[in-house]
């Protein structure tokens, strides 16, 4: 089963992650180390900006080569903040998937979840996306209460851990409410979310100790689809 990086800040110069070509080597390199055989790389949109978006994908096409020849697949994604459902209609918000799949990576302010957040996850289902919530274990709502993260996957989310949780002190919010979740059985994917090549080492030891808990990255099989490519945003009436 190949094992996918579905979260992750590794390409230069875009987001607060990867800031050179080099960093973004090293950061592969400790990937490669770590078992990852396929890597989604997961830059932070926060608004439709064409410039932004233009960068991002030069930055992704100049590394697809690199990545070919050290064996790993590199796909595009973005970590999509919820802000964005505000503004626009979630069928627009959804053509930035995990390399070009119907799964949408959503981040939430890490002060509490909004109002409104269980009507934009049905938005988002009705538009024929599925919602992957990254990192509950950040959200103070979920850390007070955790049958918020248990509505979450009631209503046909999926949950993403970040492996830096295990650099957290053991009784800090974000590893308790980490290690529940786990245990509890609702958390479905561990990602790095990298922004740095140590940060593998965390993810190393999350799949050691949870990886039995965890099911295959929702784009298990995508190596077999063809060169994705996506134009430029147009921020409507990112």
């Amino acid at each position: 089963m190949q094992q996918t990086d579905i979260h992750c800040h590794i390409l230069p110069g875009v987001d607060d992650g990867a800031v050179s070509e080099t960093e973004t080597r090293a950061m592969l390199a400790a990937a490669q180390s770590a078992g990852i055989e396929a890597i989604v790389a997961t830059p932070h949109l926060r608004k439709l900006d064409p410039t932004r978006q233009e960068a991002i994908l030069a930055a992704y096409r100049a590394l697809r080569p690199i990545f070919f020849q050290a064996g790993v697949p590199l796909y595009l994604g973005y970590e999509c903040n919820q802000r964005l459902f505000l503004d626009h209609p979630a069928e627009e918000i959804g053509r930035f998937g995990l390399g070009d799949s119907d799964y949408l990576l959503v981040e939430f302010s890490s002060r509490g979840l909004p109002l409104q957040w269980e009507e934009q996850a049905q938005r988002l289902q009705m538009a024929g996306k599925e919602d992957i919530v990254a990192h509950p274990e950040r959200y103070r709502n979920i850390q007070e209460d955790l049958s918020v993260a248990r509505r979450m996957v009631q209503i046909g989310c999926t949950l993403q851990i970040s492996a830096t949780f295990m650099l957290e002190r053991s009784f800090s919010r974000q590893r308790r409410t980490a290690k529940k979740l786990l245990e509890s059985g609702l958390v479905t994917y561990i990602a790095s979310d990298a922004h740095s090549s140590e940060d593998y080492h965390s993810y190393i030891e999350a799949v050691k100790m949870y990886g039995n808990k965890l099911r295959p990255s929702p784009l298990h099989g995508l190596e077999k689809a063809p060169e994705i490519e996506k134009g430029p945003m147009v921020a409507s009436g990112s």
